[in-house]
């Protein structure tokens, strides 16, 4: 109970520490990208890159006055914010590298014990899991320190599937829990790479996919103004251009 408590308390504290660098790196970073995109604008607008072959269109070119301030606020803002996060994270585990190892080791016996559980469960394995791991955990009302307690505790069992050579699935761990001798057998130094293991394969991992996601969502944004001007470089080439 104390090994769970401990987890749960850091997880509380972690996400309070995640909301103050989330506003602040993302308020940073966005006054910053908004004050780029006015210089920008105002330095192609000063180039002529806001001319068009008639009025009505040079008039919505030059709405990038206000698209390209807001484009970039929200692209610095939004990528510093969960890079804030990320660090975060990193240095959180860097300073309690020593008390994560002494977690995991005290965790074995549950990891076997879940194991053990799912042997018999057929169906919906994965919520049978995730129920298990979670209970005692007392952060139902914080969803977010919830879902982080839950992400950790599932990283710990893939780290020890993984270095035992195991699948890090059900499947591996039904199998696991099978090996009594070889769990009673894992100690301190068996542990000593799992701060690393997760900063490098679990938490690199997970945010290159949100920033993947993220590249995504906005690339339509971000290819507007280039598509825009691409049309126009196209048709300029046959119509001269209104001043």
């Amino acid at each position: 109970m104390e090994t769970t408590n401990w987890l749960a308390d850091e997880s509380l504290s972690l996400f309070g520490s995640l909301g103050w660098n989330f506003f602040k790196y993302g308020t940073l970073y966005g006054i910053l990208g908004l004050i780029g995109g006015i210089a920008l604008a105002f330095f192609l607008n000063r180039h002529g890159i806001f001319q068009r072959t008639n009025k009505v269109w040079t008039y919505f070119a030059k709405l990038n006055f206000v698209y390209l301030p807001i484009l970039l606020a929200t692209l610095f803002g939004v990528f510093s914010a969960v890079n804030g996060i990320q660090k975060t994270v990193n240095a959180w585990i860097d300073d309690s590298a020593h008390r994560i190892e002494i977690y995991a080791l005290d965790y074995v016996p549950q990891v076997q014990e879940m194991g053990e559980e799912l042997v018999v469960v057929e169906e919906e394995a994965e919520k049978k899991l995730k129920d298990m791991i979670l209970e005692g955990a007392g952060l139902e009302e914080n969803p977010m320190a919830e879902r982080f307690y839950f992400w950790f505790n599932k990283a710990l069992i893939t780290y020890m599937l993984d270095k035992m050579g195991y699948s890090t699935d059900i499947e591996g761990l039904k199998a696991l829990a099978t090996e009594e001798e070889k769990l009673e057998a894992l100690n301190a130094q068996f542990f000593a790479g799992v701060a690393g293991f997760i900063k490098k394969k679990i938490i690199e991992q997970v945010f290159s996919g949100i920033q993947s996601g993220l590249f995504i969502t906005f690339l339509p944004f971000i290819l507007v103004p280039i598509v825009e001007y691409s049309v126009f470089f196209i048709v300029k080439r046959k119509t001269p251009v209104e001043r």
